[in-house]
């Protein structure tokens, strides 16, 4: 456990985007929890063990809200974090299970495999749209952002033509430095989905928002879980998604054989998308707070009840413990049994949808774009350390 009396802060100076603050590395050797301060300044305890990190997230003591006070949520982001939960959180865990049972069929590896020549259309028509742009061009603002926009759209039965209003709302929740913009982004966002909620009822789909009305009836829950659920999905389904592309691009282009191998290669893929999700840390910001319900022990160290634990799956996806040259990307890793998607019984709902997406652009690119290349050096590369899912805030291409 660290021995300081000044915990350190995140974010954590990078020494290029691609590694881990060398710091994460550093507390790791000194025990697996150790404790720090959050952005917006609280005291909180960090895991980077791999071993440590699946047995807390696997742990019912510790669940995503705090247990009693809505404002303690925002010690982490700043933002809206426990906006429209109710005041009574004592369900939340039994209405988190019922959630995702009911998401489970939409989400399916199976749904998945079905959703893949609609996912390679859209994939297509985007690669399409920018060998039509002028060169050099910034790949994120133009693939990354609005691919994974308008495939979560159609799986959730949001329209794609509201983006407009619902991205400005996303963007400015995930804002770790105004509170007030975030609670505000958080109440437009809600209450649009409510208002679709209504919306979808008269002109149901085939899509998750019909899927959950159509269970209402049975499981007896009101619209507001159905519109915090689809929120959280959209938020979640296109930023992290973003982030995978944009690193996953420059991980391959960091050594242009490896983007060459592809595409001679495409069985590749898959084990070089499993190596872009174990490596690829957009933000140090972009991990799994978790309160205590409970006085937890574990490894030397005493958690207490309301206590804010970061899991950081991007730290425990380069131990040493558990991976060979951890630091090292490499495409044919195996076994790879990173956490990028948490584990228990919050592993990400979306894990299946995520993979479908990068298996697809990984094939897809380097076919389309056989000449693709960085315009600057990784080093130049600019992180959003100001937001929730940080990222870069341009890619410059050519080819």
């Amino acid at each position: 456990m660290l021995k300081t009396d000044s915990p350190p802060r995140l974010p954590f100076p990078r020494t290029s985007p691609l590694e881990l603050a060398p710091l994460y590395d550093e507390l790791r050797q000194q025990g697996p929890i150790a404790r720090i301060r959050t952005q917006a300044g609280y005291a909180a305890w960090l895991v980077t063990d791999y071993h440590v990190a699946k047995r807390l997230f696997a742990d019912p003591r510790l669940i995503r809200v705090h247990p009693e006070n809505p404002a303690e949520d925002r010690k982490f982001t700043t933002s809206a974090s426990g906006a429209h939960v109710p005041k009574d959180r004592s369900g939340e865990p039994a209405t988190h299970a019922m959630v995702r049972r009911l998401l489970a069929p939409a989400f399916s590896a199976h749904r998945m495999q079905r959703l893949k020549s609609r996912i390679e259309e859209l994939v297509e028509d985007c690669l399409t749209a920018l060998t039509e742009q002028q060169r050099p061009l910034d790949l994120h603002q133009q693939f990354s952002v609005p691919l994974p926009v308008l495939v979560i759209c159609e799986i959730l039965g949001v329209p794609f033509d509201d983006r407009a209003h619902f991205l400005r709302w996303c963007d400015d929740i995930a804002l770790l430095t105004d509170p007030e913009a975030g609670v505000a982004a958080t109440d437009g966002l809600f209450g649009y989905m409510m208002d679709l909620v209504r919306r979808k009822r008269r002109e149901p789909g085939n899509d998750v928002l019909t899927d959950l009305i159509a269970a209402q009836l049975d499981e007896g829950f009101d619209d507001s879980v159905i519109a915090r659920t689809v929120a959280v999905l959209l938020f979640a389904g296109q930023t992290t998604t973003v982030g995978r592309i944009d690193f996953g691009t420059m991980f391959l282009l960091a050594e242009p054989d490896r983007y060459q191998r592809l595409r001679e290669h495409p069985d590749l893929v898959p084990g070089t998308v499993e190596e872009i999700l174990r490596m690829a840390a957009p933000s140090d910001n972009a991990i799994h707070p978790r309160h205590a319900l409970e006085r937890v022990q574990i490894e030397g160290a005493t958690i207490e009840q309301g206590d804010l634990v970061i899991i950081a799956p991007a730290a425990a996806n380069r131990d040493p413990g558990i991976f060979d040259q951890p630091n090292t990307f490499d495409p044919t890793r195996n076994p790879n049994p990173h956490i990028a998607f948490g584990h228990g019984a919050h592993y990400c709902i979306g894990a299946n949808l995520a993979r479908a997406e990068l298996n697809v652009i990984f094939t897809a690119m380097p076919r389309r774009l056989p000449d693709l290349r960085l315009v600057r050096a990784i080093e130049e590369a600019t992180l959003d350390g100001d937001r929730l899912n940080g990222g870069l805030t341009e890619l410059l291409v050519d080819w």
